[in-house]
């Protein structure tokens, strides 16, 4: 069997941009999914793996994994160095043609993650991932959040500049127009968070103290939210044919300053992992068939059940899965890939994991 491997960042994708403008978290992030998804589809598979010339001689000392060229055939990749000059997503199809089937890591920024899914379903490749209508809507923030309204999920109130102007205006000439969601930003006690209504984990996130500094800051591409109190959970799910399996859920380290990714850590107790299924599940029942694939999802569990919150949705595979796939003592490729259907312990099999943004574990504890 062989399986096509495609991460965005170190697969090419971003060649036009020079490495200094490539965030480090990016590129440290997807190396973390990459080497982890290689080291795990070796295991049942060769992996074809697309790179970017300029970074596949980069060494990660750390890491079990390494892409130096004489190195990756001790893990049953294949590796193709990206064309500079050739559009890389028609080299990744050229690529994917002689594989069984493909798994794409990619943000939705750009609408980057949507096109390469269509483009390879429009060739007739397997890719191992959430259906087009699934990726399209959980990557538009704006029309997740109008969603998830419609729905009665809770999730943070989300306007766009326009819309926040346009209330404000409303609000000063007493009209009764007002959104429900404008009067909870205004009730939101004391922060604001600003981001693009395609952005990926932390990119171009900005806080704020005031409504009115954010709503001076704010591009017309992004949405602003209110700050939430509580604690950020990472709950993942595999879609195949037998069903969905929830992984355990874990916590997510943000910086505070600009909620960049960290890291994660697990398990949770019993009662926080229920409840972050509970929020999950009735997303899933509403929202369109993901049909295939990982799907991360962003939570803030409150001091109470009646507090908690989905904040995003990742129809892809999330950094989370460095730490999941020690957590449950199972090879989850084989899950994404459809090729195993039991169920998946969502319980975890250790009693404290550690693991930072780049994959490197700090902590792996046994019972």
């Amino acid at each position: 069997m062989r399986v096509f491997l495609g991460e965005a960042v170190w697969g090419g994708c971003l060649l036009q941009q020079p490495l200094s403008q490539i965030p480090s978290s990016l590129q440290s992030e997807g190396w973390a999914m990459l080497s982890s998804l290689v080291s795990d589809l070796s295991e049942i598979a060769t992996v074809c793996v697309p790179l970017d010339p300029r970074l596949s001689k980069v060494k990660w000392k750390e890491s079990s994994v390494s892409f130096c060229t004489d190195k990756v055939p001790e893990f049953g990749a294949e590796t193709i160095l990206l064309d500079p000059d050739k559009p890389p997503i028609s080299q990744w199809i050229e690529a994917a043609k002689s594989c069984d089937s493909a798994i794409v890591i990619a943000p939705e920024s750009n609408g980057l993650l949507t096109e390469i899914v269509e483009a390879f379903r429009e060739e007739g490749i397997s890719v191992a991932a959430p259906s087009d209508q699934f990726i399209r809507l959980a990557s538009d923030k704006k029309a997740l959040a109008k969603w998830m309204r419609n729905a009665s999920i809770p999730h943070p109130a989300t306007l766009t500049k326009h819309e926040l102007m346009a209330a404000g205006q409303a609000e000063a000439s007493s009209r009764d127009s007002v959104t429900p969601q404008h009067k909870e930003l205004n009730s939101a006690a004391g922060k604001y968070i600003t981001k693009p209504a395609d952005g990926c984990g932390s990119q171009e996130i900005q806080i704020f103290s005031s409504l009115q500094l954010a709503k001076a800051k704010m591009r017309e591409r992004e949405i602003i939210q209110p700050w939430i109190e509580g604690k950020p959970i990472s709950l993942s799910v595999i879609v195949n044919q037998a069903g969905m399996h929830f992984l355990p859920a874990v916590s997510q380290h943000l910086d505070s300053g600009t909620l960049e990714y960290k890291g994660g850590s697990g398990h949770l107790d019993d009662h926080l992992q229920d409840r972050a299924i509970h929020l999950v599940e009735k997303v899933l029942q509403h929202l369109p068939n993901p049909e295939s694939g990982f799907i991360g999802f962003d939570l803030i569990l409150g001091e109470s059940q009646a507090a908690d919150v989905i904040i995003e949705i990742n129809p892809r595979l999330t950094t989370s899965y460095v730490g999941l796939r020690r957590m449950v003592g199972r090879n989850l490729t084989s899950y994404i890939l459809g090729l195993q259907s039991d169920s998946i312990p969502h319980r975890s099999l250790a009693t404290s994991v550690h693991w930072t943004s780049d994959g490197i574990f700090t902590t792996f504890t046994k019972p």
